[in-house]
């Protein structure tokens, strides 16, 4: 992981460079960005968790695009997002779909590129990859002439950038390039919604008048997933929770991914909220009074003996019947035993989370 980090600031310094007129990056030293592509290259095969190699090769996609070398750029693209998409986490997928998306970009691929973006922004995400996101989406949509959907992603990527100085004068040449746009040539099409940017949307839910029961419709209004359960709800990161006597959840095509065994299935976060589904590849679960977590796989995280489970981006903090607290990883690991406060727990938990901020 320390060396990665290495390699995307040698990136993040490379990529310091933009131009107000192409509103594109562009490297000063391309030699300097080769020699660390190729250490990029050099490093991948090293790499054995999924975290590691999505996020390197998502560095790797960042640097051939710089370079000029789209068909890389795209078919490292494809594979980082393939390699993010598997581990279901949030703070991984919504990097790879962002990475690709400029790419498709710069090929003025925009259907496809805004396509990515859409999916990229959403999520529990931090507000500074929000902010990136939405900055690079907005620039997707000046290209294209829409001009009041980008200014709309720029006021976004301005609300959440937590006044970076980067992101900021990125915003502000785009602002003026819009404008100067607008004046010349008008604001161009409406802005279009986010199922619309994202092209295929995830099923709806549906109840049929005669059964009673609950399913799942396309954007059309036809159905794809027949009425077949007493509760459903929507579908977050391709999988839905359902309800069938018990709790279980199932994928877009309909195929029972979590069997139904479970009494509940919300996701208690820790900043309060509860969250009815899915939230970065787990969900929360309660079977026989006791809570525990499985992922969109399938596999039980946590067994379902606590009183409380918080799903944090590091982990798990599990609460005992005698009100004290420890914590379990991602992979279902205890890492800190039941015997600490809650504060504690979750303090600790925060030097686990896995997050790529590298530059998209």
């Amino acid at each position: 992981m320390t060396e990665t980090a290495g390699l995307a600031r040698a990136l993040q310094r490379a990529t310091m460079r933009f131009d107000p007129n192409t509103l594109r990056e562009y490297v000063d030293d391309a030699e300097s960005l080769w020699a660390v592509r190729e250490e990029m290259a050099t490093r991948l095969p090293t790499l054995h968790l999924d975290v590691d190699r999505a996020r390197l090769l998502g560095l790797k996609v960042v640097a051939s695009r710089l370079l000029g070398d789209f068909e890389t750029a795209m078919t490292d693209g494809k594979q980082a997002l393939e390699i993010a998409e598997a581990t279901g986490r949030d703070l991984i997928v919504a990097p790879a779909r962002a990475r690709l998306a400029r790419v498709h970009a710069w090929r003025n691929e925009h259907d496809e590129a805004d396509r990515l973006f859409a999916l990229a922004e959403a999520g529990d995400l931090p507000r500074a990859l929000v902010a990136s996101v939405r900055l690079h989406a907005g620039l997707s949509c000046i290209a294209q002439g829409r001009l009041i959907e980008a200014l709309i992603h720029l006021e976004r990527a301005l609300d959440n950038s937590n006044n970076d100085e980067w992101l900021t004068s990125i915003a502000a040449y785009a602002l003026d390039a819009a404008h100067r746009r607008a004046g010349a040539y008008g604001f161009g099409p409406r802005p279009r919604s986010w199922a619309e940017r994202a092209q295929n949307p995830a099923p709806r839910p549906y109840r049929d008048r005669e059964t009673g029961r609950y399913g799942y419709k396309d954007a059309d209004g036809n159905p794809v997933i027949m009425s077949a359960f007493d509760q459903v709800g929507d579908f977050r990161g391709g999988v839905a929770t359902v309800r069938r006597g018990l709790w279980g959840a199932i994928s877009r095509e309909g195929r029972t991914v979590v069997p139904f065994l479970y009494d509940e299935m919300r996701t208690e976060m820790p900043d309060g909220r509860v969250v009815d589904g899915f939230v970065d590849g787990v969900v929360g679960v309660d079977r026989r009074g006791g809570k525990g977590a499985v992922d969109r796989t399938g596999k039980l995280v946590v067994p379902p003996k606590y009183r409380q489970v918080l799903a944090h981006p590091g982990g798990f903090a599990v609460c005992t019947s005698f009100g004290q607290w420890g914590a379990i990883d991602r992979d279902g690991v205890e890492v800190l035993p039941e015997r600490y406060r809650r504060e504690q727990v979750l303090s600790r938990l925060e030097s686990f989370i896995v997050v790529d901020n590298g530059p998209l």
